[in-house]
């Protein structure tokens, strides 16, 4: 993923969360959001859908310091639907639709009416 200084809304952390409580038991967790494959070729693109602020994974340090780790926490929505058909989710899901389909504004995407 190329960086930029606009790449990150808020700085990474450190602070314990729910992931670390995930990652030390072993519980499988994926958190699936929409255009993600899109944001990881370029975060800057216009045609971004997704909600980098919505993403709880993604400024925790110890999952985007870790490729195999953030690799298998953060996934785009197709594979959700993959997983979904293969019946293969993960004990912990949080998905974020984008578009229209979702109740949070994408600051993103200042087309995104907020409603779902």
């Amino acid at each position: 993923m190329s960086e930029t200084k606009d790449t990150f809304t808020i700085p990474p952390f450190s602070t314990p969360t729910i992931a670390d409580v995930l990652l030390a038991h072993g519980v499988s967790r994926t958190y699936f959001g929409a255009g993600w494959n899109t944001y990881v070729q370029d975060p800057n693109s216009p045609s971004n859908v997704y909600c980098n602020i919505c993403n709880p994974f993604q400024y925790e340090t110890k999952i985007m310091t870790n490729s195999a780790i953030r690799t298998n926490d953060i996934q785009d929505t197709t594979s959700l639907y993959n997983d979904i058909a293969d019946n293969e989710l993960p004990a912990v899901s949080i998905v974020k639709p984008g578009g229209s389909t979702t109740a949070i504004p994408n600051p993103r995407n200042s087309t995104s009416s907020g409603r779902s």
